[in-house]
């Protein structure tokens, strides 16, 4: 398994409708990861926690940007 993230200024559509702003003066902004290990059957919930919580934007949700059109990945199962 591999984990792939991107940054990008979605500051007028991804953030609630521009209501959250990026505070681009905070940058660089760095993530890392180590020994990272999700096991599905005990850990989903933890993570269906943090998607209900900490999630602001879902672009598999935007059908508008995407005109009704979604990326194939957003068909995929999420858990």
């Amino acid at each position: 398994m591999r984990l792939l993230i991107s940054l990008w200024d979605g500051d007028n559509w991804a953030t609630r409708g521009g209501r959250d702003k990026i505070d681009w003066s905070k940058g660089p902004f760095i993530a890392s990861f180590k020994n990272y290990k999700i096991d599905a059957w005990t850990q989903r919930r933890l993570f269906k926690w943090a998607r209900k919580y900490h999630l602001i934007y879902d672009y598999c949700q935007d059908n508008v940007r995407f005109q009704n059109k979604l990326p194939l990945e957003c068909y995929l199962p999420k858990y």
